[in-house]
Formats: structure tokens, sequence, C-alpha cells
């Protein structure tokens, strides 16, 4: 079937058309070129043939006008409508018959296909019919996996061409492994074991395969133990087994699902590894699949008890707990282990990063260790002690990452505790014997916590140590050491906003806290009890670049604090029982205030001139360092008496304070950025840029004992400032360079340098209150700032630039480094000379041009504004102007009296001597001519006229 399409254009198109397309050749300039109106097949139509083989006959259309006549040099485009294939050309012309032709190759779907030609809104399409080709293959389809044994899938087999077009044939069937599965005459397969087995279909010489998958899966589970029985903290290993769904066993342990529907009675694993939590009964379930299957686990509670090392993944709870002297038990995760009576650490328990919480019904007692330090050391863990009845911790060590709870009250229970008993309780009190609590510090650097792109992280603070009593609290010879905050984020970056590095974290509170009396002993030969809170972590440093710097060192974090609060009193029986301290030989600088961080900017420099722009000055910086640390809050004085130990203080001793000292300031330091340089439209350069710095305040110590009102502590130096980091910047700040011009060309006048950059900086305050020592202010150190530009060379020479004019240190000057805030150096003038040496030829008469008979020549030349050379010689002879080229070569005019002869003309060529950058060395060579008309100056006595061209040699340098 073929399609043609005849379109009639309306009459004003015609016009349209004919008032504008000639025709391509020949006729007269008012004809129109013909109009193709319609497109017929010739010959191709309808014919049939093989997939993916050529057509016998080709495809032809035929183009004609409205006329009727054939339309030459039409352009015909073919393409493949339907069932692939190809055509030989894309578009052909139309030949002088009207006509085009192309080939067409069909594609590989059996059936009818079809071609179009197309071309200006005409069309045809062409239409084949695509028989099969010869037996190429087997092709077998119907599903391959079979998931029950006896399970059966129906294979189809069909002959056909290498298109996958179906032939007619027979096909029989083979299994390649009959043990896995079988198939009939027909394709039916049927499972007979796991596996796979490749299944064949063969016609002729030509055949077929798939593989056949056998794979169990469960439509039924059991679960095994079917009454499984453990304790608190006790495990039992559930297993999960299946048939398939015709009623056959599942090969091997089936992969299940498992969830326990009561978590608080007990858990399990992915693995199928119940753990009991609680007394009690949870439903186990197994699925896999739609498949499930279930078991009661029984949990009832037991002593834990080991007398071997024992490693335990979770939670234990039992009757009691006792963990005997030489036994290690290692958490693996976080874990609570928890006593209906008594809990008892003779050895050791441990754990690497691991939250413990010992929870006693009744008493507790650690008389061995308690380990959860990190290897990680920014990391933290928590340590908590908690019991119904009485805590008592004699010669223990407690070594932790993060806090140390020990609580009686209640109140810091993970678990909720049962209900008192006689058996379990017998006093209410907390006894510290020998007891060392230590602290692992948290990292250098403390990026914990939110920072932004300006604004570095604050230090993660150190973990607060908290014994809370119900009762009577008595410590002897009892260490409790805090824990360092870690360090605040550094930061650093470019911008508008400025760049603030993050606070350090504080250091670790501790408190002590009875209903009852807080009781401090020592007796004869016992060390007194230390009271160490944490010291403060070190600010973050803040750096700043760019064309607005601007840079804030973090605050350092405060020492921690000791608070004891008792419903009673708090007695001190001996002198020396209680130290709090945050400095001592065993454990020098545990506590100090933090430093400031370190505020460091440095500014971009100003551009050079360029492009008809003057040069721009550099950019100003600014930095600041941080406030040091405080002893004692910062914001207001802390008393002894009052504020941290508070309630009513009896006893024949005293409590001791040992000094420490408040964090240092950060340093302030940075550059301005460097003047830009001249060029030759704009030659001054620009001022350097304004650098800024100020020292960070020393930390204060607030605190003091006040029975006597002192003071304890040394306050923190002030933060020093320095304009330079000691490595690169020790020359920022200087006015930019002014132009040199003394070039071959439009000689101008040097660039002028420019001013030196301002230095303005101001030192940290010491801190306050220090009895020992108070805090110093930081040190101003110069290093090479300020300095002004130097100017360019030039006819005038320029002014070198101007040193800063308002530098100002504030404070104690440790070093102003040599070279530091001086002027910049002027220029040279431009000026070339002819020295003594260089001959000028005279006459045979010895007139000399510009000097007298017999004297040696001397020649100057001198470069004015706008390229005029000026040319004297050694008297008031004559004076020549005029301009100089790129290349050196020059022409200067001028009159003057030769051989005391006025008004002579006289004319200088020449060319000057040149170094590598173009600049004036001397001439090189010249010729000098006079009275070129040859009517002024006389004869000689032989009647002849004087010469009047002489030649100059030489060179010089400027």
């Amino acid at each position: 079937m073929l399609t043609s399409v005849r379109y009639r254009w309306p009459a004003f198109v015609w016009l349209s058309i004919l008032a504008v397309a000639p025709y391509a050749c020949g006729g007269d300039a008012d004809q129109s070129a013909p109009v193709p109106s319609a497109m017929t097949a010739v010959s191709g139509d309808a014919q049939t043939g093989t997939v993916g083989a050529a057509l016998t006959q080709s495809l032809t259309v035929e183009v004609r006008d409205d006329a009727g006549q054939p339309v030459a040099g039409f352009t015909v485009s073919w393409s493949v409508a339907s069932g692939g294939g190809s055509v030989s050309a894309a578009s052909a012309q139309t030949g002088t018959n009207g006509q085009a032709t192309t080939t067409w190759t069909l594609g590989g779907s059996a059936g009818a296909q079809t071609v179009t030609a197309a071309g200006s809104g005409l069309s045809v399409t062409f239409t084949a019919t695509a028989e099969p080709g010869p037996p190429a293959r087997v092709g077998i389809s119907g599903a391959t996996t079979l998931t029950a044994l006896e399970a059966t899938t129906q294979l189809t087999g069909q002959v056909q061409d290498e298109f996958g077009n179906a032939l007619a044939g027979d096909v029989t069937w083979a299994s390649g492994d009959e043990s896995v599965a079988t198939v009939a005459a027909d394709g039916t397969v049927t499972a007979r074991a796991n596996g796979t087995a490749a299944i064949t279909a063969t016609s002729g010489s030509l055949s077929g395969s798939a593989t056949v998958t056998v794979a169990q899966q469960a439509a039924t589970l059991a679960v095994a133990p079917a009454n499984p029985v453990t304790t608190v903290g006790g495990t039992v290993q559930m297993t999960a087994t299946g048939k398939d769904a015709n009623g056959f066993d599942v090969a091997g342990d089936v992969e299940a699902t498992w969830s326990s529907a009561t978590t608080t009675v007990a858990t399990i694993d992915a693995a199928g590894l119940a753990t009991g939590v609680a007394e009690g009964q949870s439903v186990i379930t197994a699925a896999s699949g739609s498949a499930t299957g279930t078991a009661t686990l029984t949990v009832t509670a037991a002593p834990f008890e080991p007398n071997v090392d024992t490693t335990i993944d979770g939670n234990v709870s039992a009757e009691r707990i006792s963990i005997p002297a030489g036994v290690t038990v290692t958490l693996a995760a976080d874990a609570t282990l928890s006593s209906a009576t008594t809990l008892e650490v003779a050895g050791t328990l441990t754990g690497d990063c691991v939250a413990a919480t010992l929870a006693a019904g009744g008493d507790l007692t650690v008389s061995g260790t308690l380990n959860n330090a990190c290897t990680d050391s920014t990391a933290t863990a928590d340590l908590v002690l908690n019991a119904v009845g009485a805590i008592t911790l004699t010669g223990a060590t407690l070594t932790t990452a993060g806090s140390v709870t020990i609580d009686n009250t209640g109140t810091a229970s993970a678990l909720t505790p049962r209900a008192r008993s006689a058996a379990g309780r017998a006093v209410e009190r907390c006894d510290l014997t020998g007891v060392r609590i230590r602290s692992q510090y948290l990292g250098a650097t403390g990026t914990l916590g939110d920072g932004t792109a300006t604004r570095g992280a604050t230090g993660k603070p150190g973990a607060d140590h908290r014994v809370t009593c119900s009762g009577d609290m008595t410590l002897r010879e009892a260490l409790i050491d805090g824990q360092r905050g870690a360090w605040g984020g550094s930061r650093s970056g470019s911008g508008a906003e400025p760049i603030v590095s993050g606070d350090g974290g504080r250091g670790s509170d501790i408190y002590l806290t009875a209903t009852g009396d807080v009781r401090f002993v020592r007796q004869q030969g016992d060390d007194p009890t230390f009271l160490i809170p944490g010291g403060g972590g070190k600010a973050g440093d803040a750096s700043a670049t760019g064309q607005t710097p601007r840079a804030v060192g973090g605050i350092g974090g405060r020492a921690g604090l000791a608070f004891v609060q008792a419903g009673g009193s708090i007695v001190v029986e001996a002198q020396g029982a209680v130290q709090l301290t945050w400095q001592d030989q065993a454990f020098s600088d545990v506590a100090t205030g933090g430093s400031g961080g370190l505020g460091s900017a440095l500014a971009e420099d100003g551009a050079d001139a360029a492009g008809g722009n003057p040069a721009r000055p550099g950019f100003d910086a600014e930095a600041t360092g941080g406030t040091g640390g405080s002893v004692g809050f910062p914001d207001r004085t802390t008393n002894l008496v009052g504020d941290l130990f508070m309630g009513n203080v009896t006893g024949a001793g005293f409590i001791t304070l040992i000094s420490t000292d408040a964090g240092s300031g950060g340093s302030g330091q940075g550059a301005g950025g460097d003047g830009g340089d001249g060029d030759a439209d704009n030659p001054n350069g620009a001022a350097g840029g304004t650098t800024r710095l100020t020292g960070g305040e020393g930390g204060p110590v607030t605190l003091f004992d006040n029975r006597g009102n002192v003071f304890a502590g040394n306050a923190g130096d002030g933060g020093g400032i320095s304009f330079a980091d000691g490595l690169t910047l020790d020359e920022s700040g200087l006015g930019g360079m002014g132009w040199s011009d003394c070039q071959v060309g439009s000689i101008k006048a040097g660039g002028n340098g420019g001013a030196g950059s301002p230095a303005i900086g101001t030192p940290g305050q010491g801190g306050l209150r220090g009895t020992t020592r108070a805090g110093q202010p930081g040190t101003v150190n110069y290093f090479r700032y300020g300095n002004g530009g130097n100017a360019g060379d030039g006819a005038p020479a320029g002014s070198g630039g101007a040193a800063s004019d308002n530098t100002l240190a504030v404070g104690a000057v440790g070093r102003i480094t040599p070279r530091s805030l001086q002027p910049g150096t002027d220029g040279s003038p431009c000026a070339v000379a002819i020295e003594p040496g260089i001959s000028v030829t005279s006459d045979p008469n010895g007139h000399a041009p510009f000097i007298g008979l017999g004297a040696v020549s001397s020649l100057s030349v001198q470069p004015g504004a706008d390229g005029v050379l000026t040319v004297t010689g050694n008297g008031p002879w004559v004076t020549l102007t005029g301009t100089v080229a790129a290349d050196g070569s020059f022409e200067l005019t001028g009159t003057g009296t030769v051989a005391g002869f006025p008004g002579v003309t006289i004319t200088f060529n020449g060319k000057l001597s040149l170094d590598a950058n173009m600049r004036v060395t001397g001439i090189s060579e010249g010729v000098l001519t006079m009275d070129a008309a040859n009517d002024v100056l006389p004869p000689n006595g032989a009647g002849q006229r004087n010469p009047t061209v002489y030649s100059v040699t030489g060179s010089a340098s400027n």
C-alpha cells in the first residue's frame, strides 16, 4: 500500500513565491521556479522479502509541480517507519525526470514493515512483507526457579531464525542432571533436589538450553528449643528449621529474622542468640519469608558470681553480683549490672569506652578496679554506682573517660531499685577510703559541639564527678581527679564575616553532697583527701585572610571547682585533712584555666596600577587574641565557704587551698597588605594597609578563702601582639613602589612611593586578684612594618613614601626589628651625558662646535617633560630641543653661536645607547649639522667653505 500527498497552494502563496523565487536557471527574469505539489510512488511498493535482506526492487518516487511537470533538484528524505531495517540513503535529489530512488533492507521482525519518503509537506509510504529466515536456533521460555521438591514448571521450546522469529518444528527435551530436575516430553520440569540442572531442547541439528534452579524455601518453621530457659544475663542459642510447600524438610538451618516480644525480659540478636534481661517470659519469633515459628523463653534470676575471667555483651540482672579478687569481667558493650540485693567488686570490671552502671538493691561495695577509659581520647563514657543501701569504696581505683556518679539516694539510678529490705540495708552511709578516681583527659583537638563556617566549635566540657549520699559521707585518703575540658575548634577562612575560633571547654566540677555530715578524716601517716577539679581547655586559634580579614581567638575554658554540701556539718577532723587543689607535685597542671586562642589576620595586598586605574592601597587587617580561662566563676567572686563549702564547717583541722594559674590571654598577630605599585599612566604607589592587633586579656582568679579574704592563685598573663608570625609576613604593610620612568620614549616624572602602613597594637592586660603573682601584659613586637614605598626614577625623580605616622604600641615593646617604620628611598633623576673623551670632529679650520679651539669636547643630554631632550655644550653656545623615539633615535633642532658667528642653524640626529630594559645609558652615535644653507659661516683663508657635517661617537652611563 502506498500513500501520496498532493497539495494545492492558495493563490496568495503562489503570488508570493512567484514574486521572490525565480527559476533556478534559464527563462525570463519575471518567471518563477516550479513549486512541487505532488509526490507519487513509481516503483518498489508492496514487495515481499526475507528479514534482514535487501529488497530486489528499489523504491522510487516522482515529484511534479501544479502544472504536472517534473520537479528537478527536490530533496526527498527516506526513513524507516516500522519493522526496523535501513535505507541506502537518508535523502536523495530528484533528477530532471522528477524521480528519486533508494534501496530498502528489511528489519528482523517478520510481518509488515514500512518506509516513508517525504519532503516539503509531501510524503509517500511504502509497505513490504517480511518473511522469517531459515532456522538458526531453539529458544526456551518459562519459569526456571522451583522453591519446593516435586514442584513443576512448564518450559516451551521454539525453532527460531537468527532474529528470533518463530518457525515450525518439533523439539525433544533432556535434563543435564536428573538428580536435581527431570523433564518430560512436553517440557514439564520436576524438582528432585536442591541445585541446578541444564534443560536442553533439540530440533534437528539445532538446540537451546535453560538453567533450572531448585532452591527450597520454608513454608513453615519450627523453633528449637521449644521451651527455652535462661537466667538474667544468661544466653541461649535459638535455631529454626523449615519445611517447603510440599512438606519436605528444608536442608540445613533456615536463615531467619529473630525478634523478642518483650525486650525488657529478653533480647535476641540477628544470629538467634537470646539474652535474659529480667525475670519473666517473652515469645521469641523466627521469620523467613512468609513462614514464622515461635517459642516461649523463660528468664529466671540467678547469682552472678564468676570464678574465671568473663566477657559480658549486654546487661546482667541477678539476685546478687560478686566479682571476686583476681577475676576480670570485661564489658564488650554498654551495660548495667543490676543486683536485687548486694553488689560487690573485689576484682576488676573493665571495658573500652563503655558506659557502665552498677545498681544494687542493697549495699554496694567496691575494693577492686573499675576502668572504662577510652582508646579514642576524644570519646567519653560515664560510670554510675547506684545503691539502695550503703556504698563502701575501700582502696578502689576508678578510671573513667567520662563522669563518675556515686549515688545511694535513688536519683541517679539507671534502673528502678527494688524495694529496700532490712537484710540488704544496714546503714545509710557512703564510705570512700583510699579511693582513686582518675579521669582520662579529653583529646587536645576538642572539636566537639556545634561549629559554623566562621566560628569554631566549643570544646567539650570535662565530665563532672558526683558523690551523692543518703546519710553521712566519709572520705579518708581519697583522691578525686577531674577531667580537663577539650580544646576549642580552630577556624580559618576569608570573607567579610569575622573568623572566630571555638572556646575551650570548662574543666569538670566535683560535687560531694550528703543528707548527713560530710567528714574528711586524716589519721597519723595518712595522705590528705585531694579534690582536684579539671583544667580548662585551650581555646582554638582563628586565622583570617582576604580583603577584610578579622580574626578573634576563643575564650579559654575556666578551671573546674569543687562543691561540698552537707545537710549536717562539714567536719574536718585534722589539719590538712582535705586539700582543694589544682596543682600538686603528683598532679601538676591539671586544672589551670585554659589559654585564650590566637587571633591571626593577614590582609591581601593592594592592586598594582593597570589599565588606566591607579594603584590600590593594601587592605587592613584586624586580629584579637582570646581571653584566658578563669579560676572561679569569671563574672563573680567565689567564696570558699558559702559558695564551695556549703554548710557549717567544724572540726579541729582546716581546708588547704593549693593555688593555680588562670589562663593566659591569646596573642594577636597579623599584617596589613602592601600597597600596589604604580605604572606609566598612574606612577604613584599606594599606601600599605592598617594593622590593628589586640592581645587577649589574662584570665582572673576570683576564688578566695573568706576566713582571711585571701585570694588563691596566680592570675593569667595578658596576650602579646606581634606584627608577624616569624615566618613569611615580616615585610607586609609596606607602601607601594612608585613607577620608574627613565625609559626611551615619553619620559615622565618618576612616581612617588606609597606611605607605609599604620600599625596599631594593644597587648592584653594581665589577670586580676592574684596574690602570688598578678598577670603580666603581653609584649609588643614589630617586624619591619610601616616602611614607606620606594620612589621611581624619572625626570624629575619621585619622592620616597613616608613611614607610618600613627604607629601606636601600648605596653612594653619587646623588639623592633631594624628597618622598621622607615621612609622609602627617593628616586634618581633620569640623565645621560657624553663624558670627556668622546670626540667631536672639528672642521679643517679648527672650528669645533660648542667649544673653544683645542679644548676637550663635552656635551650633556638632559631628558625633560614629555620626552623632550635638552642638549648643551661646555659654554652658552647652543641649546637644542627635540623628542626621542621608542628605539632611541632622536632629532634635535635649534640655533647657536659657532666660532663667534651667531644665528647658525644647527640640527643633531643621533641614537641613544639602551640597556636590556630599554633604559638610556648614553649616546652611541650622532651627526651634527651646522649652517646647512652654507650662508652664515665664512670661508677659510683659502676661500673654502666650512664643512657643515660633524660626527659624534662614544657612550656614557647615567
